[in-house]
C-alpha cells in the first residue's frame, strides 16, 4: 500500500524523471555532489513550478531523494522486484550486551566520541562523565543493568523493562518517528481504509462523478445521500493526505506536529 500511494504521487514522479538526467549532467562536470545537487534543483525546481521558501523547496528534494533510495523508480519497477531486495532488518535495533567485547561495535557514536577526546589529548573522563557520553551519544537506547546472579526471575525482569520502556517512551517519540521514516510505518495501518482510500481517489482521477464512485465501491449505498457523500469526500481527502506523508517518507500518515 505504501508503493502504490508513493505511486499517485506527481511530485515523485517529477523527481524520478529528471533523477537520471541530473546524475548524467554531474557525470559531465566530474561526479561533483555540487554539480548533481545543483542540476537537481534546477531541473526538480522547473518541473515542479513550487512557489516555496527556499528551506521548504530544499527539504522536499531531500524527501524525494530519501524516497528514491528506499523505493527507486515506482513507475517503471515492480514491487515483487524491489521486495526481494528490501532489507528487513532496518526496521529494530539490535540488542547490546556491554559485556560482550564486540560491544562497541555496536556503539558507533559513542566509539568516536571517545577517540575524538583522546585524539584531543583530553584527560581520561570521570565515570559519570562516561555514563553521560555513552547516554547521551547513543541517544536511540535506555541502558540497564540486568542482573544474573540472585533470585530475580526472567517474569520479573520482563516486567520491570516493560515498565521502563513506557515510562520513557514520550521522550523517545521523535527518535522513533525519525527511525521509521522511509523504512516502516509511524502509525497504526488499517489496510482496509487505505485500500478504500486508494481506490476513491482513483476513480476521481479517472474524472467519475462522487455518486457513480459511491455506486460502485459500495452499492448498498445511496450516491445521493448528502451522508454518504460527505463520508466518501472525506475518504478522497484522506487519500490525498497519505499521498502527501508518503512524499515525507510517513506511512500512512505524518505525526500531529510534525
Amino acid at each position: 500500500m505504501w508503493w502504490e500511494y508513493l505511486k499517485r504521487s506527481e511530485k515523485y514522479r517529477i523527481f524520478c524523471e529528471i533523477y537520471p538526467k541530473a546524475i548524467g549532467f554531474a557525470r559531465k562536470k566530474g561526479g561533483s555532489h555540487s554539480s548533481y545537487e545543483k542540476a537537481i534543483k534546477e531541473l526538480y525546481s522547473a518541473a515542479v513550478s513550487l512557489n516555496r521558501k527556499e528551506w521548504m523547496f530544499n527539504s522536499l528534494v531531500e524527501n524525494m531523494e530519501d524516497n528514491i533510495d528506499s523505493f527507486g523508480d515506482v513507475f517503471k519497477n515492480s514491487f515483487e522486484d524491489w521486495w526481494k531486495t528490501k532489507s528487513t532488518s532496518k526496521g529494530s535495533l539490535p540488542y547490546i550486551v556491554l559485556n560482550d567485547q564486540n560491544a562497541l561495535k555496536m556503539l558507533p557514536h559513542f566509539t568516536k566520541k571517545c577517540d575524538s577526546r583522546k585524539k584531543s589529548g583530553e584527560r581520561f573522563p570521570y565515570p559519570d562523565e562516561i555514563l553521560k557520553m555513552l547516554t547521551e551519544e547513543e541517544f536511540d537506547y535506555i541502558f540497564l543493568a540486568v542482573p544474573m546472579v540472585g533470585r530475580v526471575t526472567v517474569e520479573e525482569i520482563s516486567q520491570e523493562i516493560a515498565a521502563i520502556r513506557t515510562k520513557w517512551k514520550d521522550e523517545f517519540d521523535v527518535a522513533d518517528y525519525r527511525f521509521k521514516r522511509f523504512t516502516m510505518p509511524v502509525s497504526r495501518v488499517r489496510f482496509d481504509e487505505l485500500k478504500r482510500y486508494l481506490q476513491i481517489y482513483d476513480l476521481k482521477q479517472e474524472g467519475m462523478k462522487m455518486k457513480d464512485i459511491v455506486a460502485k465501491v459500495d452499492p448498498s449505498r445511496k450516491g445521493n445521500n448528502a451522508d454518504v457523500l460527505r463520508a466518501f469526500r472525506s475518504d478522497l481527502q484522506k487519500a490525498k493526505k497519505v499521498i502527501e506523508s508518503v512524499e515525507y517518507g510517513c506511512f500512512p500518515d505524518m505525526p500531529i506536529g510534525s
